[in-house]
């Protein structure tokens, strides 16, 4: 039989085990050294981001390329190498986090799932009750999206689509 003293016992035990573990994760993603290809990202952080770029941008025929061609990784690096360094890592931790959070439902990261699971999950983040994780999934979808109607390629298509002015 579990009493009180054992199931209190029981929560504080879990409750350090997982700041424990939080907190070695957080470590292990801060301030990583960029891949070669990169001023700021390591490689898995743009693995992260060409799979995020996949699910919220797949190949259509009206448009040059998917999201996964469009090299947005570097577009996404580009764009966080003029970030303060605080801001930068926190933002990178945040890539880690996205990865890491399917595995509480798929036992997989983001990156390690096919496309069609990646857009169901996306789906989930962009619809979430929590709305940390909606504003977390929707502001890099966002930002991504500007490196994907700009893109050289996709550009031209979306300028006669809207008729406005869009390019890198």
């Amino acid at each position: 039989m579990l009493s009180r003293r054992k199931l209190l016992l029981l929560g504080a035990a879990s409750s350090t085990l997982s700041t424990l573990t939080i907190g070695r994760a957080v470590v292990g993603w801060w301030d990583r050294p960029p891949g070669a290809e990169y001023e700021v990202l390591d490689p898995d952080e743009a693995a992260f981001l060409r799979a995020l770029a996949d699910a919220a941008f797949p190949p259509v025929s009206s448009l040059a390329r998917g999201g996964a061609d469009c090299s947005l990784d570097h577009f996404f690096d580009q764009c966080c190498s003029v970030l303060p360094e605080t801001p930068r890592n926190q933002l990178r931790m945040l890539l880690h986090l996205m990865d890491n959070l399917p595995r509480t439902s798929t036992l997989s990261t983001f990156t390690d799932l096919e496309r069609t699971e990646r857009q169901v999950v996306l789906d989930g983040w962009l619809g979430n009750s929590l709305a940390e994780i909606r504003a977390a999934a929707a502001s890099l979808v966002v930002l991504l999206g500007m490196g994907f109607t700009t893109h050289p390629d996709n550009s031209p298509t979306f300028s006669a689509w809207y008729g406005c002015g869009y390019g890198r």
